[in-house]
């Protein structure tokens, strides 16, 4: 279980005066270790299991494919991406800070506990895990909305919250449970419910690489090799 790293840059005067906050954490919260990880399971995986018998010059090829495609729709929805800024400036009080990296500890854990149960209970023990992580967001996304906000619509912070949860879970649970655990908070029956779901949706369905279909796959390396050899001849 991967987290975004929450960093604090330093210490502010609260001169908001909002609660019994004489100073704030100015923290940052990166994701680029867990987007990291998940992107170089994703190659390995398609290196590993797809265009079996490739040659050793297929496989450089594929290679290359896979590092010069963007993954970016892969690991969220590209139209909440502009949301994220929030993560890179934020004020929050030092009991905020200590009970969010309580639940990062938490939730890492309990997740990583063995458990000699059935699927089921397993399910239900790791119920503890999954509202840890929950909290470690919820409790972000409140301070964002109390001390940094300026007055934005409460559907940014409520997206905001959702789109983070999304990019947690994806490629971390099965992907039948990642639109689930995000929209919980998310009022049903809006358009905002309906236009995250089918984000969502299409973000787990988005392929980096034709990679359902074998042949399709096969000929774009194919192409793709055909078309560096002809440079090497023409250079």
């Amino acid at each position: 279980m991967m987290f975004p790293i929450i960093s604090v840059i330093d210490e502010v005067s609260n001169w908001d005066k909002i609660g019994d906050y004489k100073t704030l954490y100015h923290c940052k919260l990166d994701w680029t270790n867990p987007d990291n990880h998940k992107i170089k399971r994703s190659k390995e995986w398609i290196l590993q299991f797809l265009l079996e018998k490739r040659t050793d010059e297929e496989t450089k090829v594929l290679e290359k494919i896979l590092d010069e495609s963007s993954w970016d729709e892969f690991l969220f929805p590209q139209q909440y991406k502009n949301i994220f800024s929030y993560h890179n400036s934020f004020k929050i009080p030092k009991s905020y800070y200590d009970e969010i990296k309580h639940f990062e500890n938490l939730a890492r854990s309990e997740w990583n506990r063995k458990r000699s149960f059935d699927t089921a209970v397993r399910e239900n023990c790791l119920s503890v895990a999954q509202e840890s992580v929950y909290l470690f967001f919820y409790l972000i996304n409140d301070a964002i909305h109390i001390w940094n906000s300026h007055g934005e619509d409460y559907d940014i912070f409520e997206n905001l919250l959702a789109v983070s949860l999304f990019r947690f879970w994806k490629n971390q649970t099965g992907s039948s449970l990642v639109i689930g655990r995000s929209l919980r908070d998310v009022r049903k029956q809006t358009e905002n419910y309906t236009r995250l779901h089918d984000a969502f949706q299409k973000s787990l369905d988005y392929s980096v690489v034709p990679m359902r279909d074998e042949s399709e796959l096969r000929k774009l390396v194919r192409i793709r090799l055909r078309d560096e050899k002809i440079n090497s001849i023409i250079k």
